[in-house]
């Protein structure tokens, strides 16, 4: 305390010249500064000498710690934290098919194509978590199966310019339905729609056998336990894993060229799909196929399809 009386008419100094180069708020400031202090030694409280100048070291802040946990030998660890699970493997597979997993590249030959293996065991009951669809949704509504035939192997001209909204009309038996425009699988109550574009550099679906079949991928986030995908590889029915009977969903197949309108390619028949593959790809046959191989609209999606992997 001695020391910092003895230094203090040096602050006091160094503060009267200091207080000349202050702006008028901050003389201010130290007025009221002052007057407070005024205020506490009437009142018989003397700051300097209730408080002591903090001398010393701070003390260090303990801070925790991060422990690394090294799992025992022995611990339980799931397929999907080993990175072995693949979503929606029904059957049984080995460890070695489990990790090596075969992703679609752009440098695979597409027409390298072999019939990947049917489906197996039963379909799975699907639990709805969802709310049920609008009533205006594609979901809650028919598809006139008869204008299929009458479509087949033309284009669906739209009148407004969009044309997935052209497909989806001219096909509705209830209406305008509502749906995603950006989605490539349009679910309907009735059947399944499946719409491709036969153009772009990312384009992977091809015609086998000049065009009576065609390869067709999923959605990246798709697996086989998807509802829809469910649906697609159990397309012809059969029976699900607790013996109860479904019918057969029909899915059908609209494709177009960069530009055009989407031509009507009928319905298709499920021959395989290779749940090794990210994303799912399947082998569908056309089963309107000799009556779409007059049409030159549909020759123009096979041709053009060959071009794009340098076939022709």
């Amino acid at each position: 305390r001695e020391r910092f009386n003895s230094v203090r008419p040096v602050c006091q100094s160094l503060t009267s010249k200091m207080l000349e180069e202050l702006s008028e708020y901050e003389k201010q400031r130290q007025e009221n500064i002052k007057e407070n202090e005024r205020l506490l030694l009437a009142l018989g409280l003397d700051c300097q000498r209730l408080t002591n100048v903090a001398s010393g070291k701070q003390a260090p802040i303990p801070r925790s710690k991060r422990r690394r946990i090294v799992p025992r030998e022995g611990t339980r660890r799931s397929e999907r934290v080993a990175g072995l699970w693949k979503p929606g493997t029904f059957t049984e597979q080995s460890q070695e098919s489990r990790v090596s997993k075969i992703r679609v590249s752009q440098k695979e030959d597409p027409y390298d194509i072999q019939i990947p293996v049917q489906n197996t065991g039963k379909r799975k009951r699907v639990i709805e978590t969802t709310e049920p669809p609008s009533s205006n949704s594609c979901k809650a509504m028919n598809v006139t199966l008869s204008k299929v035939s009458e479509l087949l192997g033309k284009k669906i001209v739209p009148e407004d310019g969009q044309i997935k909204r052209a497909v989806m009309n001219a096909l509705s038996a209830d209406g305008a339905p509502t749906f995603s425009r950006m989605s490539g699988i349009q679910e309907w109550k009735n059947c399944v729609m499946l719409f491709v574009n036969v153009y772009g550099d990312g384009y992977k679906n091809v015609f086998l056998k000049n065009g009576k079949q065609i390869t067709w991928f999923a959605q990246s986030r798709q697996w086989e336990g998807t509802p829809v995908i469910q649906r697609l590889i159990y397309s012809q029915g059969g029976a699900d894993e607790n013996g109860d009977e479904f019918e057969a969903t029909p899915v059908l197949l609209m494709c177009r060229l960069e530009g055009c309108a989407y031509v009507c390619c009928g319905t298709l028949k499920y021959l395989g799909h290779d749940p090794d593959r990210i994303p799912i790809r399947f082998v569908w046959e056309l089963q309107e196929f000799e009556t779409l191989n007059d049409s030159q609209d549909f020759k123009d999606l096979v041709h053009n399809c060959s071009k794009l992997f340098g076939k022709q």
